[in-house]
């Protein structure tokens, strides 16, 4: 893998920094740089290349601006440098432990004035030895770093995919170029020619070049955010799938993410797809969007991604650690909930607004089940009340909500039980189960969709669920016994009436059906929904 026109592994004078260390060195660590307009992660990228190898071995080879700054004294002034790393299992010999960490260069011991370490091949050394092993030579001005994964087995065309998957809004904005070879073919990612990509890029254009839009398209830029601009985000709607298509996986297939009715996430600086990420619930219509930070944003995003750059989380240990300073770290935090926040609330709005959505099964019964409580304060006790009307639905359903006050929030929790009816024509069924916090404002109990809530904890017959605030809980119920599930809402403000809305649908077993519930209030008994 080779690059050019790039730093190279030398000094980084912006971070003071030598890069060759950071890459080769340092391990396990993640040591980006926090500016807004870089990516790359050192730690995290050894790992990958080890992983890609047979034998967890690459080679590196790079050019780079010489420098005084290099730390050590007998590289100083150097321009290119050619070394092996290798990480194999611990292991033991005699009473001496080893990591299994393994490094191929130069040793020096402390007579020359260092720790014992292995340090790199340097300038002529370095050429002759890249030479020797197959590399490309370079001049000491072909700056860049070409790394040879030895032993692997990559797939150049899966290869090409997942470039194109990441990449393609950089090398749509031409700021990056990528040729890929395999035995005596060569051919460049084609970002135009993927019918799936179509719709993202169409979405970028309408960001990045104010394209017109067409009908039902929509770019809105995203409100500030204690004076800080987020960014704008694009989407626009997609045709049905076929009917021989399934659309009914959540997370990435074999062949890379699920470029459908996600949003593409990408700062503003490297221009990389950090994640396709979804809505936050299943909306009635398809949908492709893009959103592009601002550079107001940049840092704060950068800051919460893991060392992988693959999602943005504003509780990640990077803007704990960046952060002295109290304020500013919660203003960074706030920012990135509020961005992703924001994306997924209008990207639901759109999507729900493509189609009219149809009624919801139990709403019927839930009007019933109002009517019966009428009839109950008002009545005089005269005659039977008709018992709520059972459904066709193939599971019980039964919810108990309550309310927990503090100085100065509240939270919303709920606990759900829910089993197949004992005519179900099954033992068990797998189900999703959508547990989403909304805001009431007024007594007929419309809900505010603009105002999000998010979920706090999610448990399943006591134990814990990562839903990973996606709102959708995969489970298994069953006929013969309850399957308990405890759901807490995150705070809200004392003055505001918050309640949690329980759908179950997506059931795969025999047949599949869908019913839901709200809760409105603790109660003892729920019709079957």
């Amino acid at each position: 893998m080779e690059d050019s026109n790039t730093y190279g592994l030398g000094w980084d004078a912006y971070d003071s920094k030598d890069r060759f260390d950071e890459l080769c060195l340092s391990f396990g660590q993640d040591t980006t740089s926090a500016s807004s307009a870089r990516g790359g992660s050192y730690g995290f990228g050894k790992g990958v290349y080890e992983s890609a190898s047979d034998c967890n071995m690459f080679i590196v080879y790079s050019v780079f601006e010489p420098s005084d700054e290099l730390e050590a004294a007998n590289e100083r002034g150097a321009h290119a440098r050619l070394f092996a790393c290798a990480t194999f299992d611990g292991h033991q010999v005699g009473a001496t432990k080893y990591t299994g960490r393994a490094l191929f260069g130069i040793h020096h011991d402390r007579e020359i004035g260092f720790e014992p370490e292995c340090r790199p091949l340097l300038d002529e050394d370095a050429h002759r030895a890249a030479r020797q092993l197959g590399f490309e030579e370079r001049t000491s001005i072909d700056t860049g770093t070409a790394i040879m994964i030895v032993g692997s087995r990559l797939d150049m065309h899966e290869f090409g995919k997942a470039v194109e998957d990441y990449w393609w809004p950089r090398i749509e904005s031409d700021q990056l170029s990528v040729e890929l070879k395999e035995n005596d073919d060569v051919w460049s990612p084609d970002v135009r020619a993927r019918h799936d990509l179509e719709p993202y890029i169409r979405c970028y254009s309408l960001i990045e070049e104010g394209v017109p839009k067409e009908k039902e398209e929509k770019e809105v830029t995203l409100n500030r955010v204690e004076g800080k601009r987020p960014g704008s985000l694009a989407m626009k709607p997609l045709p049905p799938l076929p009917a021989d298509e399934s659309d009914d996986e959540d997370e990435d297939g074999p062949d890379g993410p699920k470029l459908r009715n996600t949003i593409a996430l990408i700062r503003s600086g490297p221009r990389m797809v950090v994640e396709y990420m979804g809505p936050g619930g299943r909306g009635s219509g398809d949908f492709a969007g893009v959103f592009v930070s601002h550079t107001d944003a940049d840092k704060a995003l950068h800051l919460s991604e893991p060392p992988s750059h693959d999602k943005w989380d504003h509780n990640s240990q990077r803007i704990d650690d960046y952060y002295k300073d109290d304020t500013e770290r919660d203003a960074a935090k706030k920012l990135v909930k509020a961005v992703i926040s924001r994306i997924q609330t209008q990207a639901r709005q759109f999507q729900n607004g493509l189609n009219p959505p149809p009624p919801p099964q139990a709403m019927e019964g839930t009007r019933k089940l109002r009517n019966i409580l009428a009839r109950i304060m008002s009545s005089s006790g005269q005659g039977p009340i008709d018992p709520p009307p059972q459904t066709t639905d193939p599971f019980d359903l039964r919810i108990d909500e309550s309310r927990e006050n503090a100085p100065t929030h509240s939270k919303v929790a709920a606990t759900v039980r829910i089993r197949l009816r004992d005519d179900a024509q099954m033992d068990n069924a797998r189900v999703t189960m959508s547990i989403r916090p909304i805001v009431v404002i007024d007594d007929n109990m419309r809900r505010e969709k603009s105002e999000r809530i998010d979920l706090e904890s999610v448990a399943i017959d006591g134990i814990h669920a990562n839903v990973d605030d996606s709102f959708d809980v995969p489970l298994t119920i069953f006929r013969d016994r309850d399957v308990t599930v405890k759901a807490k809402s995150g705070a809200f403000g004392r003055d505001a009436y918050a309640s949690l809305e329980v759908e179950v649908n997506r059931a795969t077993s025999n047949r599949a059906t869908s019913g839901s519930g709200r809760a409105a209030g603790t109660h003892e008994e729920t019709p079957t929904l």
